[in-house]
């Protein structure tokens, strides 16, 4: 399955910038075929060009869900539109908001999974928190599990 892992956020905001950061991460792992890894920094309206021509998206990002900062959150788009805002805030809704329009307007990958994490220290620095570092290795694991269950998905068809 053609996939596309897509990092979110701006570097210069510290913890905000960990989906770019986990890109990076994961340019050190072998990855099964047919995934790319794109870092989108804040290019969120332009998610359309990005992803043409994909069946799957994986999109890694922080979100505030009022919980513990380094809680790991895995979601569909979907998900997101039963919560309440105060209850979520993924860049108020610009990623998602984007998604919705193009799936209405263009071709885009129908599979798509959020990997999130809560953000400890959004301040103008570069670099993650400790926090967040400390939880690297469990959204790696994450991830790959689920290039995994897409292989397996793809046998069993």
């Amino acid at each position: 399955m053609k996939t596309l892992i897509i990092g979110v956020g701006n570097i210069l905001m510290g913890d905000e910038g960990f989906g770019p950061y986990i890109i990076e991460e994961l340019k050190g792992l072998d990855l099964p075929e047919g995934v790319s890894l794109l870092d989108a920094g804040t290019a969120t309206l332009d998610i359309a060009d990005l992803v043409a021509g994909y069946e799957r998206l994986i999109i890694l990002d922080t979100v505030k869900s009022n919980g513990t900062p380094g809680d790991i959150y895995k979601f569909k788009p979907d998900d997101i539109a039963q919560k309440k805002e105060t209850e979520l805030s993924l860049h108020q809704y610009s990623l998602l908001d984007a998604v919705g329009m193009l799936r209405i307007t263009q071709d885009i990958p129908s599979d798509i999974t959020i990997i999130a994490i809560e953000p400890k220290d959004v301040s103008m620095k570069i670099g993650i928190s400790h926090i967040l570092k400390e939880r690297i290795s469990k959204i790696k694991q994450l991830i790959l599990k689920e290039l995994k269950n897409d292989c397996h998905r793809i046998k069993a068809s």
